[in-house]
């Protein structure tokens, strides 16, 4: 019983949330940070892009996080593999769940960097550890085909049920197909996993979100789930 065709999420389902830290938790770095992203949610990326780099070349997590997403699509700029990568890893380093998601993206389809499925799926569960659903949704398309980790079938249906526990869109739909595939005993065992898994998630305070803004479409990664036992 295959399940339908499945593709991991990509960086296209991202928003800008920016976090207000580093540099922008004081007077004219905040100032200028909700500045920059109100430009960007405005789509004036070319100034908000000027203010947005010295801020991320200071440290400031939410214009590193801006940054990477302006080089990574095309938003009346350059693309520019490399520079997002660059940016996504800073903000990484700063324990950005968005970010970490994103360079699992980018490691999984191989763009600024070779493919690493098996690096994908680090950085997944980096960004899942701090809840963050999509990551949650790919390391359960991972897990059921078998990309970049032997495949599990038990823990693909866990992360599966933790991202629909957090509202991502389309997982409760694969959960309750992998639920029917592998049977009542190893559903429940599921569970149970899920369960720790959530329990283990990291929770930080949440600082004021500026403004979001979803990038434009891009597809996402060719691979679909290939159930493996």
């Amino acid at each position: 019983m295959p399940l339908p065709r499945t593709r991991p999420i990509a960086i296209a389902a991202l928003a800008l949330t920016g976090l207000l830290a580093g540099t922008s938790s004081r007077g004219d770095g905040k100032a200028n940070l909700q500045q920059a992203l109100a430009q960007f949610d405005h789509g004036d990326y070319a100034h908000a892009l000027a203010t947005l780099k010295p801020l991320a070349a200071h440290g400031d997590v939410s214009a590193q996080y801006a940054m990477g997403l302006i080089d990574y699509t095309p938003l009346g700029v350059q693309r520019n593999l490399p520079d997002a990568l660059h940016w996504f890893r800073l903000a990484a380093a700063q324990g950005l769940p968005q970010a970490q998601y994103c360079l699992g993206v980018m490691h999984a389809r191989g763009e600024g960097v070779r493919a690493n499925p098996g690096a994908a799926v680090q950085w997944f569960k980096a960004a899942a550890s701090r809840g963050y659903a999509p990551a949650y949704y790919n390391l359960g398309v991972h897990y059921a085909q078998g990309d970049g980790v032997y495949p599990d079938l038990n823990a693909a249906l866990s992360y599966m049920m933790v991202a629909a526990d957090l509202g991502q869109a389309e997982a409760a739909e694969k959960r309750d197909e992998l639920a029917q595939y592998v049977g009542a005993t190893r559903t429940a065992a599921s569970r149970r996993a899920a369960d720790t898994m959530k329990a283990a998630i990291v929770h930080v305070a949440e600082p004021p979100l500026p403004g979001t803004s979803a990038p434009p479409t891009a597809s996402p990664a060719s691979s679909n789930i290939r159930i493996r036992n």
